[in-house]
């Protein structure tokens, strides 16, 4: 794991800046003096200005290269006629593909925070320093350490939660409560999961359909490390988006030869559902 690589955490605070910077050095404005007079933002000498902390975001996901003193975009990982949404799964493709066991990527902290609330609740307070200190703690257990350039370890603390908040708002895993003050609910957006579910099924699948557990190892290289409970089920945050896009007829659970079945914990199913009792295959709708 690289020290002298900056930490998203640290650095990257409104992520949407990204966006609007990315969508400038597309359309030609390549140089820092260009993108300052096309998007209104600043540099500041010791690097703290908006425009410099948005640079250094797309260059930390991946999203952009460096040539002397102009700036490339790279391109998209997926293609689901959304800019949007691409821009946002490429981000999360980008950490998700370095997110490896054996030796963690310096931006893993994003999908792993991410895997710790998906795999223990539904809602979390964004400020509580319990919640912090206890996914902290996991991180350590996994053997992902992230060090600076005195390598010492960036341990999490509320300043780098609310920076990953943000990020996980901006990329539609987590949403503020309704009627609940600083409390978060953990829900993936049904159109990433849908988006997802598409591609694996494009990239590893028959073109229609994916077997649910291919569609799991796909998730965690290439998105989103997605656990599942000891019943070899999907997490109520995670079976809840799966459900409503069945109820929505956006996708369809199917027996499909003899894979292993994965369930959704916590969701009624009924036979109308589009859910089959021993489904183990996702299937697109069109």
């Amino acid at each position: 794991m690289s020290t002298s690589e900056s930490y998203i955490l640290n650095r990257v605070q409104n992520p949407e800046l990204l966006e609007i910077v990315y969508r400038s050095i597309g359309s030609r404005n390549q140089s820092k003096e260009e993108l300052e007079n096309e998007t209104g933002m600043e540099t500041e000498s010791d690097g703290s200005g908006t425009l410099d902390l948005a640079l250094e975001g797309l260059l930390l996901f991946g999203l952009i290269r460096r040539s002397d003193y102009e700036y490339e975009t790279e391109p998209f990982a997926f293609d689901t006629g959304n800019w949007e949404l691409d821009f946002q799964m490429t981000m999360l493709h980008n950490v998700a593909r370095e997110a490896e066991p054996d030796d963690w990527g310096k931006q893993s902290a994003l999908v792993l925070t991410y895997e710790y609330l998906l795999s223990r609740t539904q809602f979390f307070p964004g400020t509580s320093q319990e919640l912090i200190n206890r996914i902290d703690r996991w991180h350590q257990e996994l053997g992902y350490e992230p060090r600076n350039n005195r390598g010492e370890r960036q341990k999490l603390n509320p300043e780098k939660f609310n920076h990953w908040r943000n990020q996980a708002e901006y990329l539609g895993l987590i949403h503020p409560t309704k009627g609940r003050s600083s409390t978060y609910t953990v829900a993936p957006d049904p159109d990433l999961i849908a988006a997802s579910v598409e591609a694996a099924c494009e990239r590893e699948g028959d073109g229609d359909g994916i077997e649910t557990g291919a569609y799991v190892e796909w998730l965690e290289g290439n998105l989103l490390r997605v656990p599942l409970t000891t019943e070899r089920e999907f997490t109520k945050p995670m079976a809840r988006t799966l459900y409503h896009l069945a109820k929505s007829d956006r996708l369809a659970f199917v027996k499909h030869g003899d894979q292993e079945r994965i369930g959704l914990c916590g969701v009624p199913v009924s036979k109308n559902d589009q859910i089959a009792k021993d489904a183990n295959y996702l299937r697109v709708k069109s």
